[in-house]
């Protein structure tokens, strides 16, 4: 900054600078950076050199030039004089009159005075002049300047010049005249006039109240609105719609073009040889007479009226009306030919002849006198049939037919391959020699496909399918829970998603089903069921003498006369799937390599899985499970109802009681998972690594040798371990938990706070995101601090550790740095831990914040560090969050994490980082 005795400032280095003038005028010069300059008082020149600068001359008349790069120049107060230079600048005089001189580039220009004056050279680019002024006035866009916009401020006149303008007005009511060039003229909010002048020009009209002042022989001109309804003015020759509602659209004398929207519009070309432009290809529409004058076309349900329009524009041809009038249709006696494409006939009223011609043709049939006529290979064709009664028979040639009305209308179809559709009524549909598609909906239907190899969809308890010997193979689709196929019907496919229970005839039934618990009686004949999944995902159970379940999951699926089963991988039959299949009886069942589930029911069974992952269900105290080495990692789910002790064999590993006994379950020399259930259990592991979950019940966990995991969520649970017994933990929801003997960790997974009491040992000791109080008991112990403010009431310094589980500083687990200030201050904001060695009075964070003081350099935004301040009696530990960019430790960036009594002091040793809890 210069002082009132120095006038001139050059910067000679590479960087940014930034440069301040004083009280006198001032000579400030930038260099090749992306500088910022300020003249303050005074007759200031100002030159930004090379980058992107920024320059405010501030006070009195100023000279700003912003060099090369995108400058941007702001001269403030008195008549300024600003330059741009090269690149893309910024421009504002300020107050008073300005001389503004863009330069090279696209530049923006900033006028506020009527008598603001910009020069820009013929060859400066694109650019832009945005105008706010306090009061009305006229304003010429001058020379060589592209666009105008008025921002803001009174109503302006705003007058373009030679060039093709696109000038905008604010929210008053402006006006815009473009004089010569192709010009764009938008006046924005209010109820402005828009004069082009001469040139082809384009108005943008918003507001009800705009005016078009357009002289004739003044170019060929279009206005594009958004109004809901618009009238053409005298010399304009183009209409756009570009809103999304219904428009209304209407020509003048000229040989208008007129574009509507989406909705449903209406347009009137008024005099001269009007033309509309349609959004879509011409087969993509029909064309109708709805009286004597009007034409209407059709797409989808979109209509689209047109008054005195002598010609339709389609995206792929031109049109005359004589060209359509030849096919259009009436109210009266049509007839409709269609085109290559994929056309929609629709005759109205009137007894109707309909011909499409190639393509996949839509008739609309609504007249009992209505024909249609299809040559063979002309596409797949479909008839909308919207009679209210009597039943339709589908023409030569024609595929399809569907039923739009309301009625109880029936449809007969042809020898062809048919899909013939219904509606909520009671509709009667008869097939042909083809292979036909029955599709009622939703009323009581009558379905008969005759010939061919049909399929009937059956979506009300009341369909009836009618179907002869020896017509072909039928099949019927059904969403209905229950289902039994009628006389000479093969197959049935259930597409539902919940239990379905399906029942065949006396054919050779195929029965294909979904995923729920499913009942399906295939009756006489050779029937097949048909599943997704593969042979060795079901286990198979006989619970009597004529039913074969098959079991995945919880799914079961109960088959009864069903021969043969078709697998995702194969076919089984009947006597192949007896094999190896559970009974009420005692049964020897032996599994796969794959994960194998062997329930062997009722009785006394032998269970082998094999290789796979395998899981036993055990029902009786006489099941033997069989397991060899490396088979899987297998589990045991024990449903014994009575009270017993069950031992794992030697190479099973987990195990789980769903039954509601309280069983005793022991381990082996694995890697033991064993689940209780609702009772109280007893648990005992073995020589592994051992997890044990009690569940609800007061429950005994023993883990014998091993390093073991306790789970317990009962105050009653026990836990068992003996001297030397590995490294053991236990997890607890219990609201106050002490450590068993000879376990050397506790954590807590429960909600809300947390007394935790260790034991003899070396502890490891977790709470929970709330205050806890944490006990260690003898030992040197180590406590997790978590989101909360733990009190930790016998910390011993020297012996026992804090663990904290946050990121501090560098986010690594070591703590680098460490600072023992003994009073307020003097400590480096890289000190990970501060350990303040003189008492304070009180451990509040505002007492603390105050004790701590201030860095001696800033903290970054988000930077943390440890803090340990004490009294005589209680030391507190803090966690401090950076908030901002200063060096100042404030009490809303404290969060007290740790408070133990009984300790006046606490050395650096006493602390370590953790990446858990």
């Amino acid at each position: 900054m210069l002082t009132q005795y120095l006038g001139s400032l050059r910067y000679t280095g590479a960087g940014n600078f930034t440069g301040t003038g004083s009280a006198n005028s001032n000579r400030l010069e930038g260099g090749a950076g992306n500088d910022t300059l300020a003249g303050r008082d005074g007759g200031d020149r100002l030159d930004g050199g090379d980058g992107d600068d920024r320059l405010s001359g501030e006070n009195d008349d100023d000279g700003l030039d912003g060099g090369a790069g995108n400058d941007t120049l702001s001269g403030g107060e008195g008549g300024d004089n600003l330059r741009g230079g090269d690149g893309e600048d910024l421009l504002d005089g300020g107050t008073d009159i300005d001389y503004l001189n863009g330069g090279k580039g696209d530049d923006v220009y900033f006028v506020d005075q009527f008598s603001d004056r910009i020069v820009e050279d013929a060859d400066g680019g694109v650019d832009e002049a945005r105008m706010t002024f306090s009061q009305n006035g006229l304003y010429l866009l001058s020379g060589n300047v592209e666009h105008g916009t008025v921002v803001s401020g009174a109503a302006t006149k705003l007058y373009g010049n030679e060039l093709a303008n696109r000038l905008k007005g604010a929210m008053n009511s402006d006006t815009l005249l473009g004089l010569h060039g192709d010009d764009t003229l938008d006046g924005g909010a209010g109820a402005d006039q828009l004069e082009g002048g001469e040139g082809n020009d384009v108005y943008i009209v918003d507001t009800i109240g705009d005016r078009i002042v357009e002289a004739e022989a003044g170019g060929d001109d279009k206005v594009v609105t958004t109004l809901a309804a618009f009238k053409l003015g005298a010399n304009i020759e183009y209409l756009a719609y570009t809103g999304t509602g219904r428009f209304s659209g209407t020509g003048n004398d000229l040989a208008n073009v007129i574009a509507g929207g989406s909705g449903n519009d209406t347009i009137d070309g008024a005099g001269g040889a009007d033309t509309f432009v349609a959004s879509g290809a011409s087969g993509d529409y029909t064309w109708q007479r709805p009286n004597a004058t009007d034409v209407m076309l059709v797409k989808g349900t979109q209509k689209i009226t047109l008054k005195n329009i002598e010609h339709v524009r389609f995206s792929d041809v031109l049109l005359t009306l004589a060209d359509m009038l030849g096919d259009l249709a009436s109210a009266d006696n049509d007839i409709l030919a269609g085109t290559s494409g994929n056309d929609t006939l629709d005759g109205l009223a009137g007894a109707d002849e309909m011909s499409g011609g190639a393509g996949d043709d839509l008739y609309v049939v609504d007249q009992t006198g209505d024909t249609v006529r299809e040559k063979a290979g002309e596409g797949r064709d479909t008839v909308h049939v919207a009679l209210t009664k009597g039943a339709y028979v589908l023409a030569a040639n024609v595929e399809d037919a569907k039923v739009t009305s309301t009625g109880a209308t029936g449809i007969t179809g042809n020898d062809l391959d048919n899909a013939l559709a219904g509606n909520a009524a009671v509709n009667v549909l008869t097939g042909g020699a083809g292979n036909d598609v029955l599709d009622g909906d939703k009323g009581n239907d009558v379905l008969a496909g005759g010939l061919g190899n049909d399929m009937y969809v059956v979506d009300a308890t009341g369909d009836k399918v009618t179907e002869l010997a020896d017509q072909g193979t039928d099949t019927v689709s059904t969403r209905l829970a229950k289902y039994t196929a009628g006389a000479n019907i093969e197959n049935v496919t259930y597409t539902g998603t919940t239990a379905f229970a399906g029942t065949g005839n006396a054919l050779d039934n195929v029965i294909a089903a979904g995923f729920g618990n499913d009942t399906i009686d295939g009756a006489a004949g050779k029937d097949r069921y048909v599943i997704e999944g593969d042979f060795a995902d079901f286990q198979r159970q006989s619970p009597n003498d004529k039913d074969l379940v098959l079991v995945k999951g919880t799914q079961k699926i109960t088959l009864r006369n069903i021969e043969e089963v078709e697998f995702s991988d194969g076919v089984k039959t009947l006597a192949q799937l007896q094999v190896n299949v559970a009974s009420q009886g005692n049964d020897t069942l032996t599994g796969s390599d794959a994960a194998d589930q062997m329930n062997g029911l009722a009785g006394a069974d032998q269970l082998t899985g094999g290789k796979g992952d395998d899981t036993y269900f055990l029902d009786n105290a006489g099941d033997t499970v069989i397991e060899l080495a490396n088979g899987g990692i297998d589990t045991v789910s024990i449903g014994i109802s009575a009270k017993m002790t069950y031992t794992l064999g030697g190479e099973i590993e987990h195990a789980k009681i769903t039954s509601g006994a309280a069983i005793h379950l022991v381990g082996n020399g694995k890697d033991n998972t064993l689940t209780g259930n609702g009772a109280a259990n007893m648990l005992t592991g073995g020589a592994g690594d051992d997890r044990l979950f009690g569940d609800k019940g007061n429950d005994t966990l023993d883990g014998g040798a091993g390093n073991d995991f306790y789970s317990v969520d009962a105050a009653g649970d026990k836990v068992l371990e003996a001297v030397d017994g590995g490294y053991d933990i236990v997890e607890t929801t219990v609201a106050k938990t002490t450590l068993a003997a000879n376990v050397e960790e506790l954590r807590f997974t429960g909600k809300g706070a947390f007394t935790g009491i260790g034991n003899v040992l070396d502890n490891v000791i977790a709470g929970s995101t709330s205050s806890d109080k944490l006990t260690g008991g003898l030992g040197a112990d180590t406590f997790v601090m978590g989101a909360g403010n733990d009190t930790i009431t016998d910390f011993v310094r020297g012996t026992d550790h804090l663990a904290i589980a946050r990121k501090i500083g560098d986010g690594d687990l070591v703590i680098e740095q460490v600072a023992t200030p003994g009073v307020t201050g003097g400590f480096s904001s890289k000190a990970e831990l501060v350990l303040f060695t003189q008492n304070v009075t009180s451990l509040s964070t505002t007492s603390a914040a105050k004790a701590i003081g201030s860095a001696s350099e800033a903290y970054g935004l988000g930077e943390t560090a440890l803090f340990a301040l004490h009294t005589a009696s209680t030391t507190a530990v803090y966690l401090f969050t950076s908030s901002g960019n200063d060096a100042v430790v404030s009490n809303g960036e404290l969060q007290q994490i740790a408070t133990l009594t009984g300790v006046a002091t606490i050395d650096a040793g006493d602390f370590g980082l953790s990446a858990f809890a």
